[in-house]
């Protein structure tokens, strides 16, 4: 047999890593810097609990709570047609022990306004249970107002007496009622537990369960009006 030869073993490619390093070194060097010299503060994104709330009403450490609700038009407060501004739309929230669900909180809606009632017959869908408008197609409810009352939807509570922060005063349960709700609509339901309650209950609800957000949710969001203070179901 002849002579054993040598092989060369070939060069190993550089490490992977090295070019990682080297790649994020340059993407670095070519990022903009941060001017500010303010320490970063972190987000929280996580919503306010109602405790939370009612902690600050108690205690008396909210700024916003403290202030008088007249006399808070300070420059660069933003407000809504009716005057009311956002400082002070907030301060009726916390007063009340309101579920700040957007805070700053979104001032009401200034320019809504009734409707004229539909003279045209309105039609139910036999199969999908639809109610059928001919002057607003695209508003087809699948429940009448009554029928939501009778349901239980709101668990017995959406009469209750409340301190409507959109108004900036009280409205009684029997007040609301006479002002909204038809007798025939509600004719046979027990008042107190079953359309004035204080606290929502399940048992009420016709499929057992509790849904729906609260008063404070919606005030502070923008969803109420000042011609609807308890939001609007009524059609």
């Amino acid at each position: 047999m002849g002579g054993s030869s040598k092989r060369k073993r070939p060069t190993p490619p550089p490490p992977v890593a090295a070019e990682a390093a080297e790649a994020a070194a340059a993407e670095a060097a070519a990022a903009p810097t941060r001017r500010s010299k303010r320490a970063r503060k972190a987000v929280n994104y996580k919503e306010p609990r109602e405790s939370d709330v009612y902690e600050t009403v108690e205690d008396g450490g909210d700024a916003a709570a403290a202030a008088a609700d007249g006399g808070d038009n300070d420059d660069g407060n933003e407000s809504g047609g009716g005057g009311l501004t956002v400082k002070t739309y907030r301060t009726r929230l916390v007063r009340g022990g309101k579920e700040l669900y957007k805070d700053p909180p979104v001032l009401p809606v200034d320019d809504a306004a009734e409707l004229p009632r539909c003279e045209a017959a309105v039609k139910r869908d036999a199969k999908s249970r639809e109610f059928k408008f001919p002057d607003h197609p695209e508003f087809r409810p699948n429940l009448s107002p009554e029928e939501v009352l009778r349901m239980g939807s709101f668990g017995g509570t959406y009469f209750r007496s409340i301190d409507s922060a959109v108004v900036g005063r009280r409205i009684s349960a029997q007040e609301a009622l006479r002002a909204t709700v038809p007798d025939a609509w509600i004719a046979g339901l027990e008042q107190r537990s079953q359309l004035t309650s204080r606290s929502y209950d399940v048992k009420v609800n016709k499929f057992q369960v509790k849904c729906g957000g609260s008063l404070g949710m919606w005030e502070s969001s923008g969803w109420i009006s000042n011609i609807d203070p308890y939001g609007w179901f009524q059609w």
